[in-house]
């Protein structure tokens, strides 16, 4: 009998097998000469008898520029004119990579805004409140108003 022992690895639905030999089967996938996107990896074992498994290993590649969009998002419904930003940038690859071109400029947040404005109207609020000191402090050089002051000078100088 002869002895049909081997493992066949097939990649993206290819007709010829990238590695074929037989089991343990150890390899390198260089992804670098793919595609970005979606794969799959396909392995045809067969026993000594000649019984075919088959498994199917799907894989993303992501070796090329990120791409960041700013102004649209997958499944929006959209009306009239929109602006829309599109920032691609790499890294792994470049020699003088400049990390600032991995920043998308993108409008401030409107909690941002939100949370400013709180901070803002409580700020307004509190100084409105210690504007007009309590009684026990109202006489102080520190609070007392300035004509009060300047009239108490002028008539102990006198």
């Amino acid at each position: 009998m002869n002895d049909q022992t081997r493992t066949d690895i097939f990649l993206d639905g290819g007709e010829e097998p990238i590695i074929s030999h037989r089991s343990p089967v150890r390899f390198q996938l260089d992804t670098t000469v793919l595609d970005d996107g979606p794969h799959t990896l396909r392995i045809e074992a067969y026993d000594a008898g000649g019984q075919k498994g088959v498994r199917h290993i799907t894989f993303e590649v992501r070796n090329g520029p990120g791409i960041a969009i700013n102004g649209l998002s997958d499944n929006d419904i959209l009306e009239g004119k929109i602006p829309i930003l599109v920032n691609s940038y790499g890294g792994a690859g470049e020699a003088h990579w400049e990390p600032s071109r991995a920043e998308t400029p993108a409008p401030t947040p409107t909690w941002i805004w939100v949370l400013l404005i709180v901070i803002m109207i409580f700020g307004v609020f509190y100084g409105l409140q210690q504007w007009n000191p309590p009684a026990p402090f109202a006489d102080t050089p520190t609070y007392s108003a300035p004509a009060a002051r300047s009239a108490s000078q002028g008539s102990s100088t006198k």
